[in-house]
């Protein structure tokens, strides 16, 4: 794999927050009979999960998956999905999320570019994985389901992978390991891999939280792809607030008021078309009658915002964000952006930066001004807050602020800081580097 064809991976310092290894343990201390996943009938404590995320991080590490090992990970929206994800993430394996509609060249590409030593699949991606996989490194198959035939392969099940293991605490995983490498949509060209660390992953997670108004009680309605980072998110957010995900197999219009009073759901979550589709279901006489509080999101047309509200009764929270930085790109703030006419506003908090502007890695934008004191060739993003006074209309500055900047730019950073009241530009390197250099 050529390395310099991955993003940087996003390494921000940030205020202290529990690693996912000790919010499992802490969740299954104090939260040992709560739900942390509710998918159809089957019902996940956080003691469940805590149990078999140790038995399945033991039993990948018996099979000889180590620490830094690219594991691909091709299942589908089931309570399985999020203990694998953080089985790998607690053992120290990077995992690589794979869209589960890739078919062909691009799904080739994903497990060959991503070098993956191991694949965790439903056995129903066999078809289209196994003419793949010889021309890959993959050497270890694990097939949630039966064993599908693995060749001249290793093959086992997941239940096996499982059941082989021990409930005992793994070690400590390197808190500045590659959790993931999720590769983009692929829109302006090859899919890019990008490498997320376990700060971005709580930072998101926090953010959700915070963007979602979750409290005690919750219960957070997913229907989001977990090889998703919207998805997968919300593992953090319900690990970090003690409160369960009711996941959905997929976005079914039809069916979604219903799921949401069958599970009891305070919060929903939409992206792009999703307000829309839901608008067009015929009006019903329960449209209000439900226990949602919240839609939160990306991409809530202008137009349809407070029709949403009113007709079923939610209070929309809107943010921007991507691969790279999930919803902590922007956030609406109540009292600050709410509603259509300002509802994209910056994030620049710094009890999540950790850090003020101005400070090392973090110079001051001023409008209408240029980026200071800019290190060359220093790879970052530039977040920013908008004024109150900033429309939505003014896409230009969103799709500069989610950009990778080099100090070497000034013309895009003057663009971007023409309508941004302060920001800082977010030092990309691994943490080995920081500290050097």
């Amino acid at each position: 794999m050529h390395r310099g064809r991955l993003l940087a991976r996003l390494s921000v310092t940030v205020s202290p927050m529990e690693p996912l290894s000790e919010l499992i343990e802490h969740r299954a201390r104090d939260d040992a009979a709560k739900p942390f996943c509710v998918f159809d009938d089957a019902r996940l404590s956080f003691g469940d999960l805590r149990r078999r995320v140790r038995r399945l991080a033991s039993g990948f590490a018996a099979l000889g998956v180590r620490p830094g090992d690219h594991v691909a990970v091709m299942l589908g929206n089931h309570s399985d999905h999020p203990v694998v994800f953080l089985a790998l993430a607690a053992l120290g394996a990077t995992q690589i999320p794979v869209n589960v509609h890739l078919r062909g060249l691009g799904l080739e590409y994903v497990i060959a570019h991503s070098e993956a030593r191991a694949l965790v699949a439903d056995e129903r991606f066999a078809p289209e994985l196994a003419p793949l996989l010889p021309k890959s490194s993959v050497d270890l198959l694990v097939w949630r389901g039966t064993k599908a035939p693995g060749g001249p392969l290793r093959s086992t099940s997941l239940a096996d992978v499982e059941a082989a293991g021990v409930d005992s605490r793994p070690g400590a995983p390197d808190p500045d390991r590659v959790v993931s490498i999720t590769y983009t949509s692929g829109t302006t060209g090859p899919p890019k891999g990008v490498m997320l660390g376990e700060l971005p992953y709580l930072m998101a997670g926090h953010v959700a939280g915070q963007l979602a108004d979750v409290r005690a009680g919750d219960v957070l309605l997913t229907w989001e792809p977990l090889y998703h980072i919207g998805g997968s998110q919300v593992i953090v957010a319900c690990l970090q607030h003690g409160v369960p995900m009711a996941l959905l197999e997929r976005f079914t219009a039809s069916a979604f008021w219903d799921a949401a009073r069958r599970h009891h759901a305070t919060q929903v979550h939409y992206l792009g078309g999703v307000l829309g589709l839901l608008l067009k279901q015929p009006a019903r006489a329960d449209d209000h009658d439900h226990s949602v509080r919240v839609a939160w999101g990306g991409g809530a047309p202008a137009h349809l915002w407070e029709p949403f509200e009113r007709r079923f009764g939610v209070r929309i929270r809107e943010a921007y964000g991507m691969t790279e930085a999930a919803s902590f790109t922007t956030i609406n703030q109540p009292g600050v952006t709410d509603g259509p006419d300002h509802r994209s506003s910056m994030l620049e908090r710094r009890d999540l930066l950790g850090r003020a502007v101005g400070q090392r890695r973090g110079q001051r934008l001023e409008r209408g001004g240029l980026l200071a004191q800019c290190v060359e060739e220093q790879v970052g993003h530039v977040a920013g807050h908008a004024g109150p006074d900033h429309h939505p209309q003014h896409r230009e500055v969103l799709s500069v602020l989610g950009e990778r900047v080099r100090g070497h730019e000034p013309a895009l950073l003057a663009q971007a800081s023409r309508d941004v009241e302060h920001g800082v530009v977010l030092d990309l390197r691994p943490q080995r580097e920081r500290e050097h250099g």
